[in-house]
């Protein structure tokens, strides 16, 4: 494995850590709506980051698929909070 795929998955988990962070405020925020706009940062770099992982042959392909890993689990985000989770 390319030792720069590891620079992918920290930016990802940099970035979506971060934005869990500013979204709840640092955690000081523990209501419904900030944690669930938390978790559109949260969700898709954890799923990305595990994407890095599987095109670790080089970090073109670490790229490709950390962004196709993020793409889909944001469009799985916007389904869950559009059409299950009023439901709910």
């Amino acid at each position: 494995m390319s030792k720069l795929v590891w620079i992918v998955v920290g930016v990802y988990l940099a970035a979506g850590i971060g934005w869990f962070l500013v979204a709840t405020a640092g955690l000081s925020l523990t209501s419904e709506m900030a944690l669930v706009e938390g978790a559109w940062g949260l969700v898709p770099a954890l799923t990305a980051s595990g994407g890095a992982f599987i095109g670790k042959r080089g970090l073109a392909w670490a790229w490709l698929w950390a962004s196709v890993f993020f793409t889909t689990s944001l469009a799985a985000l916007v389904v869950f909070f559009a059409a299950i989770w009023p439901s709910l």
